[in-house]
Parts: C-alpha cells; sequence; structure tokens
C-alpha cells in the first residue's frame, strides 16, 4: 500500500473483485448483463469512497502540524565569497545586488571599502629588534628564521582588500622543500591574524613573483618603533642560521572580498498598523523570509519600540514584546483559556500603532548555490569586476508539508528525551539551528559528548579561519541546559566543540601544455582546501568525517583530477599545531581520535611545466 494511503484500489481493482465474488456464490451471475450493470454501480461508489478516504489524512496533515507545533522548515540562502576587482577605490554598500547571467540574485552581506594601498614605510625584525626602512623600493634584508620578519606599514587599515605584493628578488636563499611559506598576518588591535594569500608565484618568497594577500576585516593600527601605521607582516619559518633574502617590494590594492548571500536586503519596509486584537496578522511584501529573525519595530507613545522575534508564544506574558513568524506573516501573541480563565500570550500592542520591519532578507531556495564564477555582474557598478571563485553553498528550498509529516515521528520521539546518538544529534541541531554539524561521541569516562561544529565560512580559495570555528559561550550553554532537560536520567552529557588539527599539504604537480600556471596553481590549492573541509569536504561533500585519517593516497586522487594538472609528482602531510600553528614531520598518513576534526592549514602547490 501507498504511505499515507488508506486502501489502493481503483475501479478496476473493485470491480474485478466484485465479480470473482459473484462468481463464487453464483457461477455463471457475472456474465448476466444486469449482474454486470449493478456490480460497476457498486464498485464506482465503492471507487469514489475510497477516494475521498484517501484525501483524509492528507487534508488533515497540515492542521495536525500545527497542533502538534512542527512547522516546515524556511528555505535557507546560499552564500557564496565574492572577489571585486576595481582599477581605483570604490565602495560597494551593503545589500548591493550580484547576479548570474540566468537572473539567480545574491546581495551582499556588508559594505566592502576598496581603498588605495598607500605604504608608509617598512621594519624589519631580527630577534626582536626593529631597523626603519623608509623606501620600499630599496633592496631590504631579511633573514626566513622564525625570530625573524618584515613589516609593511600603511597609511590606512585595508579590511576586506586584496593587497598584492610584488617581489624582485636581488639575491635569494632556497629553503628546503619541507619549509613552510612564510605566514603573512595583520594586526587586528589584540593579536597577529593570518591573512589568505590568495595568490604565490614566489615559491615562498625563493623567486621573484607576486603575493596576492586578502587583508582580515578586523585590520587595525598599531605602534611599533615609533611608527604608527595598519601593518602587514611576513613571518619565516627556517633555521636561526638560514642567509637572508634580499628583495625590493611594491605593494597595492587590486580589490576586494565580500560575502554575498542569495537574496534580497529589505530594509524599512511597513506593514500596516495595529487593530488591537489578539493574534493579528500582518504579511511582510517580499517573500519568502529567509535568514537571521526580522527586526520587528512598533510605534509607540515615545518612538520606536523593538519586538521580539520568538518561536513560538508558549513561554511570553502578557507584558513581553513578543512575535512569531507564522510562514510569511508577522503574528502577534493570542488570548488562550487556561483553567477557566483568559490568558494574554504576548503583550498585545495598542490599536492604530504603525508596525515595521526594520530589515530582513527574502529568498533563498536550492537554485541559489550556483557554480564557480556563476556570478558576474554587479548592479550600478560598471567599472567593477566580480565573481565567485568557489561554488555557493548551503541554499535549500522550504519543507514542504509532506517532508514535515515523514520527520514528525521522529521529531515526536526525540523531543522529549534523548537516547540515541541521534536523538542527542538531531535536538542539538534543534536547540542551535545556525550549527553546520553536530556528533555524538561516548567518551572514555562514560559521558556523552555532543560535538558542535558552526557553519563557518570560507574565503575564496575555500580557506575556513581556525578562529571561525569556535563556538560562544551562548551557544553552548544554550545547546547543554535544551539537552539536560532531555536527557535520560543519570546519564552525563558535555556539549563542546571537536578537538581539531590543521593539516598541511605540500606538493608538486605538472602542469598541462597550455594552461597557466596561476590558474592551475589556483585550482589545486581550492581543491587541497575544499577536501579537506569541515563542512563541505571530505568523500560525500558534506563535510570532512570526524574522527577520519587522511592519507597521501587520498590527495593523489584528488589532485589528479584538477584542471590543468597532467601529474603529480610529490605529496607531503604535515599536522599542524592549530594554536602556535608549528608543523610536526613530514608523514605519509594522518590519523586523529574519534573525537577529532582535521581542516585545512596553509597548503603549499608548486607547479611545474611539463
Amino acid at each position: 500500500m501507498t504511505e499515507g494511503r488508506v486502501d489502493d484500489r481503483r475501479f478496476q481493482d473493485l470491480l474485478a473483485e466484485a465479480s470473482r465474488l459473484a462468481e463464487r456464490r453464483d457461477p455463471g451471475a457475472a456474465h448476466d448483463g444486469r449482474v454486470k450493470a449493478l456490480l460497476s454501480g457498486v464498485a464506482h461508489i465503492a471507487d469514489e469512497v475510497v477516494f475521498q478516504l484517501n484525501r483524509l489524512p492528507e487534508l488533515l496533515r497540515g492542521p495536525l502540524l500545527d497542533v502538534l507545533g512542527l512547522r516546515p522548515a524556511r528555505a535557507r540562502m546560499a552564500r557564496a565569497v565574492l572577489e571585486v576587482r576595481s582599477a581605483g577605490p570604490v565602495t560597494v554598500p551593503r545589500g548591493a545586488r550580484v547576479s548570474t547571467v540566468d537572473g539567480v540574485a545574491f546581495s551582499t552581506e556588508h559594505d566592502l571599502r576598496v581603498v588605495p594601498a598607500e605604504p608608509v614605510g617598512a621594519l624589519t625584525q631580527v630577534d626582536g629588534g626593529f631597523a626603519q626602512v623608509i623606501d620600499l623600493d630599496q633592496v631590504h634584508a631579511v633573514s626566513p628564521a622564525a625570530t625573524s620578519g618584515y613589516y609593511v606599514g600603511f597609511a590606512t587599515p585595508l579590511p576586506h582588500c586584496l593587497v598584492e605584493f610584488v617581489f624582485t628578488m636581488a639575491s635569494k636563499s632556497r629553503l628546503e622543500d619541507a619549509r613552510p611559506t612564510w605566514a603573512v598576518e595583520a594586526w587586528d588591535g589584540e593579536e597577529w591574524q593570518p591573512c589568505a594569500v590568495r595568490l604565490d608565484t614566489t615559491g615562498g618568497l625563493s623567486d621573484s613573483g607576486t603575493m596576492l594577500v586578502r587583508v582580515p576585516d578586523t585590520h587595525v593600527e598599531l605602534t611599533i618603533s615609533g611608527i604608527s601605521a595598519a601593518w602587514i607582516r611576513f613571518r619565516g619559518a627556517a633555521e636561526p642560521d638560514a642567509s637572508p633574502i634580499r628583495f625590493r617590494v611594491l605593494a597595492r590594492t587590486v580589490g576586494g572580498v565580500v560575502t554575498a548571500a542569495h537574496g534580497s536586503l529589505v530594509l524599512d519596509e511597513p506593514l500596516g498598523t495595529t487593530s488591537g486584537v489578539p493574534g493579528q496578522g500582518l504579511g511582510v511584501h517580499h517573500r519568502p523570509v529567509v535568514g537571521p529573525a526580522p527586526v520587528v519595530e512598533v510605534g509607540g507613545i515615545d518612538g520606536w519600540d523593538t519586538w521580539t522575534v520568538v518561536r513560538d508564544f508558549t513561554g511570553s506574558g502578557a507584558e513581553d514584546r513578543h512575535v512569531v513568524f507564522d510562514g510569511d506573516t508577522l503574528r502577534f501573541g493570542p488570548a488562550v483559556t487556561e483553567d477557566g480563565a483568559v490568558v494574554q500570550r504576548g503583550a498585545l500592542p495598542r490599536a492604530d500603532a504603525l508596525v515595521r520591519v526594520r530589515e530582513y532578507w527574502a529568498g533563498g531556495g536550492k537554485h541559489g548555490n550556483v557554480a564557480a564564477g556563476a556570478l558576474r555582474a554587479l548592479d550600478g557598478f560598471p567599472d567593477v569586476t566580480v565573481t565567485n571563485p568557489l561554488p555557493a553553498t548551503g541554499g535549500r528550498d522550504a519543507e514542504t508539508v509532506d517532508e514535515v509529516w515523514r520527520r514528525a515521528p521522529f521529531a515526536l520521539r526525540a523531543r522529549d528525551r534523548a537516547v540515541t546518538a541521534q536523538d542527542y544529534e538531531y535536538l542539538a541541531r534543534e536547540a542551535a539551528p545556525e550549527l553546520a554539524r553536530a556528533h555524538c561521541v561516548l567518551g572514555e569516562d562514560g559521558a556523552i559528548n555532543v560535538l558542535l561544529v558552526p557553519n563557518a565560512p570560507s574565503d575564496e580559495m575555500g580557506r575556513v579561519d581556525f578562529n571561525d570555528l569556535g563556538l560562544g559561550q551562548k551557544t553552548l550553554l544554550t545547546v547543554a541546559d535544551y539537552l539536560d532537560e532531555r536527557r535520560v536520567i543519570g546519564t552525563t552529557v558535555v556539549v563542546d566543540v571537536p578537538r581539531y588539527g590543521g593539516v598541511t599539504v605540500v606538493a608538486q604537480v605538472q602542469r598541462a601544455p597550455g594552461m597557466s600556471t596561476a590558474r592551475t596553481h589556483d585550482a589545486a590549492l581550492r581543491a587541497l582546501y575544499t577536501y579537506l573541509h569541515p563542512i563541505i569536504g571530505g568523500p560525500t561533500g558534506t563535510g570532512w568525517p570526524l574522527g577520519r585519517p587522511v592519507h597521501v593516497g587520498d590527495i593523489y586522487a584528488v589532485l589528479h583530477q584538477v584542471e590543468g594538472v597532467s601529474g603529480v609528482d610529490d605529496v607531503r602531510l604535515y599536522l599542524v599545531d592549530t594554536h602556535n600553528r608549528a608543523r610536526g614531520d613530514s608523514a605519509t598518513k594522518i590519523t586523529v581520535d574519534r573525537d577529532a576534526l582535521l581542516f585545512s592549514a596553509d597548503h603549499q602547490v608548486r607547479v611545474l611545466a611539463t
């Protein structure tokens, strides 16, 4: 029988069964014309009854799910990292529209200001001491040792900007193949943050070439050796006795990086006025509503009052300024009868008060998961080029009633208690929908460890900043409290993040004839960062599996699939300490405990012509 149907039989099935019964009772009766007409009429009536019965469960699904408090999940917006290139200064505001040739539209999630990179000088550091360099174009001698560094100061901070450093080597000292490239870092007000190196044709400052560096959004000024500037430093990792590198360097801004979401940012939308009646609903004008909770304001005596969007009115009192978004309709609290008394759930605004939504996002859907390079047109900026080096990810259609119906038994079973590992994982995501992953692992002491992975953003190469993999205490406590109310008595539940291990891949590949070195280099790096990605990586594209090791054979297979790579000469793996970024010995396989998760850390690819 088909799921959700009372009876699968139709007219011909019913008629055939009635004819068999008639033949069994009175052989030959089914061949009588009057009997055949009677059986046909009865079968027709039975077919109509079965049809109406089959409709009943479907018609009742929506109301029954509402009573149970199970609502379809909203659509989700896909997100993409955009690389903006501009020959001069430009400001791209939050909400700017960028689209594909097919009209799939995204909007930028924050402002981007591409400002000129104006170097004010440089410093060289040796064992804690600084020597000032005024002119970047003169030859500098810098040791690649770990205790040394080269600092370039700019007149203003360059958050989100792409800065191109052109190095011309006067003399060079090649490092061993196992040595990492120089770390590029920017000061954020408290510590040095790593910069994503978008392109490096210098081979780790072993040859003349270009470094394209993405500056973190937290870049601020710092005073070093009496010079106040916005600093970017290059820190080596060679042995103390390594011979110095002599070079000239030029720096300029070539663009910036901004994140975009598949939807439209709607600002200051009036919804109408209140009626003063409990449970009033006001619909928004752009649908469907997606993303963060909208900011709702109601006109009061002294101006606009902000009302909080909640999931439901279960815990709302008559004084709580709470609203609920039911689909795409904003609803105020209802009046319900409890123990014979009428109780107002959620505050009731005064009549004729103006209601507006300060901001919300509308859009979403799986068709926002566009391919890399699909986003090309930035509205209102004809002299600016834009692209998404990586595919947009995270888009999902709104859940249908049928899909909610299918998950309802599990949701109801897991709602009140957590018994299995799947229960804990489901409930953790229920408590914090913003999480990307949740894993339940039994600890050696018998405790149930629920490990949470946030939906950390990636840059244009697929890198994830280790700092973005942490979770705030608010989220951890929210999930812990939610699970504590539903755990089996006697069990101990610990909510935390996985233990992370960074992996650096050092590879040498051959470039196919006719392919550019830069394009092959970028494609290979992007493939590595995507494969060893905690959210979209792994063999299935759903995130690198918890506790899974990585073998050089896996990396060979990934690199052989990269466009422009005709062969892979060498692959080395290094485990990287996430705290001090120290690299371990070269290995052919890196293993981790079952509660640990690997992620990419500063891969290096050297491209050779065939």
